[in-house]
């Protein structure tokens, strides 16, 4: 699995578990002001990490656009 979406998908299970450590302390009646900070958090990081996965997944494609570039596209394989 490549990096990028390695840290996609441990940034989507950091804010799942805190997201239900979260709502299990809610449920259990503890106090919630160092848990709203917690929750806020975790899902903050989301954005981070997709942006992370994105950028990485534009480099590879732009890569692969390079090594595949055909200049004589269109008298080759083109529409005419």
């Amino acid at each position: 699995m490549k990096s990028g979406k390695r840290a996609l998908f441990s940034a989507f299970g950091i804010c799942i578990i805190l997201l239900s450590f979260t709502m299990v302390m809610i449920f259990l009646g503890k106090d919630t002001t160092s848990l709203t900070i917690l929750a806020g958090a975790g899902v903050g990081i989301l954005p981070i990490m997709y942006g992370i996965y994105d950028n990485n997944n534009t480099k590879i494609n732009l890569k692969h656009m390079d090594e595949g570039y055909n200049p004589n596209y269109d008298e080759e394989k083109g529409l005419y």
